[in-house]
């Protein structure tokens, strides 16, 4: 069962944001996509992943699962508070991670890719949920604890009757989130050698809008119910 996390040492954040740095990082890319590698190194991905996680501490959307925390999530909805003092921090440890010319050039890079599913659900009124960052620690992986994490989220989105989004860099953990449910809707390509998809669990026609953009590619799929994962 998943546990929502309000209380962390600055030793323990260390840690956890340690761990899924190196999950991140030593994971075996498909191909010549590199996904956030394309610009960070290791510490430095160290420092946006404790952007998401000291901002998500204090808003209420951080999780763990198993009964040493082997695996942590951020799992946005719509009852997620915001937080001053994380979004003060998050824009610390986010600085730090990209200086202000590499993060500028990359936040020009994502929205050149195209409009993401959040933004657009924003603009319709139209609520959901989001899996901001999630990863297992490497010595625990393949145990199961993906699929619980997985399944607490498909549990209160379908609790609260809104679709589950997220976004990955991969295609293997397209095949993945795909095995579990999912669905992949969008595809952006970022850069050369940055391509990000974005997947969805909801109902049929929620994703369905129709964009033409100059190096943004629009998939659409059946977005028919998949249980046969759970």
């Amino acid at each position: 069962m998943a546990r929502n996390i309000h209380q962390m040492t600055s030793k323990e954040m260390e840690s956890v944001c340690r761990s899924m740095t190196d999950s991140f990082m030593d994971y075996e890319m498909t191909g010549t996509n590199l996904g956030m590698l394309e610009h960070l190194d290791r510490e430095h991905f160290y420092y946006m992943t404790r952007s998401y996680l000291e901002l998500a501490l204090r808003n209420g959307s951080l999780y763990s699962v198993g009964d040493n925390h082997e695996g942590h999530f951020v799992f946005e909805t719509p009852d997620t508070k915001g937080s001053i003092s994380g979004s003060l921090l998050q824009a610390k440890w986010m600085l730090k991670a990209f200086g202000l010319k590499k993060g500028t050039q990359y936040v020009k890079e994502i929205m050149n890719s195209g409009p993401y599913l959040a933004s657009d659900f924003k603009k319709a009124k139209q609520p959901f949920t989001k899996i901001e960052i999630i990863a297992v620690a490497k010595e625990y992986q393949g145990r199961g604890y993906m699929r619980k994490m997985m399944e607490y989220a498909f549990t209160e989105s379908e609790r609260l009757g809104i679709p589950l989004i997220l976004t990955t860099d991969d295609e293997r953990k397209v095949r993945m989130y795909e095995h579990f449910g999912m669905k992949m809707v969008r595809e952006h390509i970022v850069s050369k050698r940055a391509t990000y998809y974005e997947m969805f669990k909801g109902e049929e026609g929620i994703a369905e809008v129709s964009f033409k953009q100059e190096r943004y590619r629009l998939r659409f799929l059946s977005l028919q119910p998949d249980v046969s994962t759970r």
